[in-house]
């Protein structure tokens, strides 16, 4: 910066002129307008661009000798030097923004708090978005009095955002407050400042962003000795993982919704009755009848200033416990106020991990194990509930683990009622069928008889006997020869770990059943149950993870010495890939991605991957036939269909939550069902889900949790 220092005679007359020259009127002077330095309309190279006409303390209120807040005046891009009573101030590192006269040592000379910028970031790749407005100019917002010159130049990206002080009635000098740093890419739009009490100041700039907008504020003390107080920065949002939100997932809703605007309002009250203007900042997110604010406040006192803690806790207790209340009446209603509470926890506190506020260089309050966005979070798991959003409720329960809010006992059973009244099939009922302990091998012989781990067969029409089967017992399936497909198969199906003897316990009936008369022979059993094979009975799903492109699913020959190793072929892409999509695939983790292996059809594989059914395009030799696509859930997938979990025609499947099972219909009248019977929630919540298959009719299904096979029906 360089500063001249006139004799202060001059300096004194310098200043009568100026403000003499500001009370003319239609006199055509031109020092009665600001201009940026440099400008065909402005003075010639060499001289400074006076600032004229900037409001001050004096007033009707101020002749009562009450306070009249002033506006600072705004200085267009480009300035980088102004005249202050006279006397030129200059940055050659940055550029000036605004300034705001106050008489801080009460000498009757008004001094200047001058905010300006400081070094020059690499030009952002996109263009950045407009920012929104509160409307107040309070820093969230450029005030309507504040008055502002068109913009010329380009939006510059400063590295920090300065906040200087400017003493006038001795030799001039800029003494640096303190300084902002400004976001990556963040261009400069505005600039905002007012004074808040006769005690307090605000200068700050709203910015552009690649993301989103963003403002900085400082808040300065008025006093002989300025301070800088509190620095409030409002972020620019962080895209979440991903390019474009997954519309396969639709209740991942935390991570995909639309960000909304964040704005700050400043202003000063005495909160604590000790006689000193306190500073309140409203932090509110969206806009209109969607926003929601909380209010912080810092108490000012001798020492400086101190927040309350108690925000913005306490009102996000208030505004879950708002959002609850019409729960039963109206679940739409309460869960968009209980997701506008998880939008303020997420964007204010630490917590959260994509906080959007700083206080100086902190990013994010501290808000600890939130009860607040824990309510919020149960009461959006249970309006999704009972409004049969499966996959929503689904993402909404993982939420409720999140360890940045905590639940109470009747907020988890609050839940668990809701769930209880989700939309279901009529009749749906649920009965232990066998322990078993087999890892593999679930599958639907017929509608009426199914095959457990192992290869037992029992049947569903006949009373159970004691030991949990059906009367006639299953001839034992035939030793296939060492190296054939079914010997692989067979192999495959069983644990890693020695084979342990199977038992199965009994199981109680109705007795009204009047199927399989005692001692009828049942079905043998099918080496290749439970496994998702290709049409011409060479090729398997092996398994599913993930590659360093692409999630990826594995296919093995039933027959290695005939049809090779096993081949790989890739599903969807990674948020963020490793190499190039080109690279040849390969199973590296076994993170599946949400997809599920459904069953294998002339055309590829079917897989389920949320609400949506995917197609895997496959030659006869299982190999990668074209990319990967997901069907809308009106068209019929291709079929005949192989596979436990999925009927022929492929139009209808079942997939597998821990909140129960999912039944999915596809075509005109295309429905996603929850099936969570009675009983299930008492199942252990560790049990895995280990094998799953559908009757042919689609009206049944046998679920392997753990050690046990249960069978649903409706």
């Amino acid at each position: 910066m360089t500063v001249t220092h006139p004799r202060p005679a001059v300096a004194l007359a310098l200043s009568l002129l100026l403000l003499g020259l500001a009370g003319c009127e239609g006199c055509g002077c031109e020092q009665s307008r600001l201009v940026t330095f440099g400008l065909d309309a402005g003075p010639r190279p060499g001289q400074s661009a006076p600032v004229a006409n900037v409001p001050t303390l004096e007033g009707d209120g101020a002749s009562r000798g009450d306070f009249v807040p002033s506006a600072a005046r705004i200085l267009p891009a480009g300035t980088q030097r102004v005249e202050l009573s006279g006397e030129p101030v200059a940055v050659a590192d940055g550029e000036l923004r605004a300034i705001l006269l106050v008489d801080v040592d009460g000498d009757g000379d008004q001094d200047a708090y001058v905010l300006h910028t400081r070094g020059t970031q690499a030009p952002s790749p996109a263009a950045p978005a407009s920012p929104q407005t509160d409307g107040t100019g309070r820093g969230g917002a450029p005030n309507a009095s504040s008055t502002a010159a068109p913009r010329s130049t380009p939006p510059s990206t400063p590295a920090e955002l300065v906040l200087s002080l400017a003493r006038v009635g001795g030799p001039l000098s800029l003494s640096e407050l303190g300084q902002l740093a400004v976001p990556a890419g963040c261009a400069l739009e505005q600039a905002h400042g007012e004074t808040l009490a006769p005690t307090l100041i605000s200068l700050g700039a709203q910015f552009a962003c690649p993301t989103g907008p963003a403002s900085l504020s400082a808040v300065a003390s008025v006093e002989p000795q300025p301070r800088l107080m509190e620095r409030v920065s409002l972020l620019p949002p962080v895209p979440a993982a991903g390019s474009a939100p997954s519309t396969d997932n639709p209740g991942a809703e935390a991570a995909t919704a639309t960000v909304q605007p964040l704005s700050l309002a400043l202003r000063a009250e005495d909160r604590n009755a000790d006689g000193a203007a306190d500073l309140v900042a409203r932090v509110a997110l969206g806009a209109g009848e969607d926003a929601v604010s909380v209010e912080l406040q810092w108490m000012v006192g001798a020492s400086g200033m101190s927040r309350d803690r108690a925000e913005p806790e306490a009102t996000l207790r208030s505004l879950a416990n708002a959002a609850a209340d019409p729960l039963t009446r109206q679940p739409e209603v309460a869960m968009r106020g209980a997701q506008r509470v998880l939008a303020l926890h997420g964007a204010l506190c630490s917590e959260s991990g994509a906080a959007r506020i700083q206080l100086g260089s902190v990013t994010g309050l501290p808000c600890g194990r939130s009860r607040g966005a824990g309510k919020a979070a149960a009461v959006v798991a249970a309006a999704h509930a009972q409004a049969g959003d499966v996959f929503e409720t689904a993402a909404a329960l993982d939420r409720l683990e999140d360890p940045a809010i905590a639940l109470s006992d009747a907020e988890r059973r609050m839940v668990t009622r809701a769930l209880g009244r989700a939309p279901g099939p009529r009749g749906l009922s649920m009965r232990k069928l066998a322990d078993v302990a087999g890892r593999a091998g679930l599958d639907f012989l017929d509608e009426h008889h199914v095959q457990l781990p192992g290869g037992r067969v029992v049947s569903l029409r006949e009373p159970a006997t004691s030991n949990g089967t059906s009367a006639s017992p299953s001839p034992a399936p035939t030793p296939a020869p060492p190296g054939s497909p079914e010997a692989v198969a067979a192999d495959d199906a069983q644990p890693s770990s020695p084979p342990l003897a199977e038992t199965v316990e009994p199981v109680a009936t109705d007795g009204n059943s009047t199927g399989d008369a005692p001692g009828a022979s049942l079905p043998p059993p099918r080496p290749n149950a439970g496994l998702i094979v290709d049409p011409s009975g060479r090729f398997r799903v092996q398994r599913l993870g993930r590659g360093c492109a692409s999630y990826v699913v594995e296919l093995a020959a039933l027959d290695p010495i005939l049809h090779g190793p096993p081949r790989v072929a890739p599903l969807g892409p990674l948020d963020a890939p490793r190499c190039s999509a080109d690279t040849p695939p390969t199973l590296e983790a076994p993170d599946d991605g949400g997809f599920t292996a459904l069953g294998w059809a002339p055309q590829g594989l079917l897989l389920a991957r949320g609400a949506a059914l995917w197609v895997v395009p496959l030659t006869d030799e299982a190999r990668p036939a074209g990319d990967p696509f997901s069907l809308d859930a009106d068209t019929l997938p291709p079929a005949p269909v192989n596979g436990p979990g999925i009927s022929r025609d492929g139009t209808r499947y079942v997939t597998a939550l821990p909140m129960g099972l999912v039944l999915h219909t596809l075509g005109p009248d295309a429905s996603v069902t929850l099936l969570r019977p009675t009983g299930w929630g008492d199942l252990p919540s560790d049990a895995p889900v280990r094998g799953l298959a559908m009757s042919p009719s689609g009206r049944a299904a046998v679920v392997q949790r753990g050690g046990a096979v249960y069978l649903l029906t409706w």
